[in-house]
């Protein structure tokens, strides 16, 4: 119990020193901070660049779906969007698939082959845009917010505007000096929407159709407008010479274990053939740059923080070479002398690490609101701060960084030389 109490004693003695010397050390390891809270930044940054990616430009797949489309066109060759058949799927290579094994349900992505435009005025400004026009079953939308219906001839045809549409077009607005519009604002928005004539083709005849925005989606990656396919085939069967095509299908699986024979079963149709895979593939091979810039700039800020914080406590050695000097004459062990140096360095660390955390996150979420205004091209980006649980591992890193950062130093003051130091 002796013992006991003299290791309690010693304990609470050590406790009261190192509360003691924090305050005054807090310098040394001010780098940490900024160490954290760029990290923060980076964690936040990098998870809203790849849901953007993933959603927005690539569109989103669960994991027993697969999107086709028909190979690319040949090389020099591009799309016309006025008048011509799009590159589509054959209605051949469609019953081929139907047949594969392990196939569920298949969605038709179809586009209208003739020119359209969009007609909307707001805030006392007409706008007027060549536009595609693609179409959809309405069971494409199932379990979403969409008040998606059939087509009804007489009533306002419902408009899907993917999310990467909406982008382009707050950019648009950005650049022309109109109001940007977010998801909220353009849900109900009334519009005509004008098929048979466009800029590419001024003099054809023109049938207008009333329209409005039944929502917006990320199931589709496209510039265009989504609307139902029942309306396109009624149009093309209205209006002889005007013909429609199979441009994408959405595949579902009835086992995500199907999934990859049935990739290779619909590769082998001259097809492409897209996975929940391939788009984490392309996202990650459009996130390797961000990557590369975060790692370059974190190895430069972590180069500066070790050896600011080291130089730091190569002053704090000198200034109380007279107290650890005393300290080593009386008995204390070398060892005792650098674990009080690192655990020093940590905790100051630990403390400047969870500054570091919630600095960022209210920098984060300040970026957030101010980056649409910056940069209009990233108003669809939304970032949104790290969650709390990380804030153990922010403390945890930062007080490592310190604690490595003092270590030379510690060695330096467990090894002074006891004559030396005590001479007059």
């Amino acid at each position: 119990m002796k013992y006991l109490y003299y290791i309690f004693r010693n304990l609470r003695l050590e406790v009261r020193d190192l509360l003691g010397r924090i305050p005054r050390v807090l310098l040394a390891s001010f780098g940490v901070f900024f160490l954290i809270a760029f990290l923060a930044f980076f964690m936040a940054l990098r998870d809203s660049v790849s849901s953007y990616m993933e959603n927005r430009i690539f569109g989103r797949l669960d994991i027993n779906e697969v999107r086709v489309m028909p190979r690319p066109l040949p090389e020099g060759r591009g799309p016309d969007f006025s008048s011509t058949r799009a590159n589509e799927i054959p209605e051949s290579k469609i019953r081929a698939i139907r047949k594969l094994d392990g196939v569920g349900s298949i969605y038709r992505v179809i586009r209208l082959n003739a020119p359209a435009m969009l007609y909307a005025g707001a805030f006392g400004t007409h706008l007027r845009t060549d536009i595609l026009v693609s179409g959809v079953e309405p069971d494409f939308f199932r379990g979403t917010d969409i008040n998606w219906k059939r087509f009804v001839p007489g009533e306002r045809l419902p408009v899907v505007i993917p999310y990467f549409a909406l982008d382009l077009y707050n950019n648009f607005a950005a650049a022309s000096g109109l109001p940007e519009l977010g998801k909220k604002a353009l849900t109900g928005f009334m519009m005509d929407l004008s098929i048979g004539k466009s800029s590419f083709i001024p003099g054809g005849k023109e049938s207008r159709f009333p329209a409005k925005v039944a929502g917006f989606s990320d199931r589709v990656s496209s510039a265009g407008i989504v609307v139902p396919s029942d309306f396109i085939r009624r149009y093309c069967r209205d209006n002889p010479g005007n013909t429609w095509s199979t441009i994408l299908l959405h595949i579902t699986s009835r086992s995500p274990a199907k999934v990859p024979s049935l990739v290779d079963g619909i590769r082998r149709l001259d097809l492409q053939v897209q996975s929940r895979r391939d788009i984490a593939e392309k996202t990650n091979r459009a996130l390797a740059l961000v990557d590369g810039v975060f790692f370059i700039v974190m190895i430069i800020i972590l180069a500066l923080t070790v050896t600011a914080i080291a130089n730091s406590y190569m002053a704090v050695v000198y200034n109380r070479s007279q107290e650890i000097v005393l300290r080593r004459i009386v008995g204390q062990s070398k060892l005792r002398v650098v674990l009080s140096f690192i655990v020093e360095a940590a905790a100051v660390g630990a403390i400047f690490g969870a500054g570091g955390f919630f600095i960022g996150q209210m920098g984060i979420a300040h970026l957030s609101r101010m980056l649409p205004k910056w940069v209009p091209l990233l108003a669809g980006l939304e970032i949104s701060p790290p969650p709390m649980k990380f804030l153990a591992p922010a403390a945890f890193l930062s007080a490592a960084v310190a604690a490595a950062s003092a270590f030379v130093p510690a060695v330096i003051a467990s090894n002074l030389n006891l004559f030396k130091s005590t001479k007059l």
